[in-house]
């Protein structure tokens, strides 16, 4: 199991970085990004030694501080490598395998700060919105297309009753699947301490 501090700060990087791996694998697999999984790992790897050398144990946990730092380092590889970011739209017919198909839920784009938080929290929401059921996005989606709730157990043949527990449940999955991803600066890992691949490394 990862630890979440560092007892030892005299500790040196090689043992740190063996006893924190793990975490890179972690959110490598949860991200599910569409990489070779050894360049997802060295991404983040080169993300969790820059946490080591940054991380501030007044502040944080080390492995919540890490997991930001990990996280947002490959999402910007991500946005980097991407020729076409998925532009989320409510047009067509959501499952469980087109996440991205979402683009005017307009928390998104009032919670990112600048056109890279913008991308970054899409391709999270992405990521999130697959845990829900064909169902749970299908209400979703009539909702935010400004249907009622009669209206959609109308049009889904469901009772107004059912639409209004998924309508409750709904929110509270995707805060709780979200729930790593919080944190200052939305990843919370400040984005002048992520390691850009195509710069050389700010002491």
């Amino acid at each position: 199991m990862v630890t979440t501090s560092i007892k030892e700060p005299a500790q040196n990087e090689a043992e740190l970085l063996e006893q924190h791996i793990r975490l890179v694998h972690y959110i490598v697999r949860k991200l599910n990004l569409n990489y070779e999984y050894d360049e997802l790992v060295q991404v983040g790897t080169l993300a969790l030694l820059k946490a080591i050398r940054t991380f501030d144990n007044t502040k944080a946990a080390f492995a919540t501080y890490a997991s930001r730092c990990i996280t947002n380092q490959l999402l910007m590889h991500h946005r980097r490598n991407s020729k076409h970011i998925p532009v989320l739209s409510l047009d067509g017919e959501p499952t469980n395998d087109n996440g991205d198909s979402f683009s005017r839920y307009d928390i998104l784009d009032a919670a990112a700060s600048d056109e890279t938080g913008a991308v970054e929290t899409k391709i999270v929401f992405q990521q999130v919105v697959k845990k829900l059921s064909p169902r749970e996005l299908k209400i979703l989606q009539l909702r935010l297309n400004g249907k009622g709730q009669k209206e959609i157990g109308q049009l889904l043949n469901i009772s107004q009753g059912y639409v209004s527990r998924i309508e409750k449940r709904v929110p509270k999955r995707l805060s709780v699947h979200l729930e790593p991803y919080k944190g200052d600066g939305f990843m919370g890992c400040h984005r002048r301490d992520i390691i850009d691949p195509g710069s050389p490394e700010r002491k």
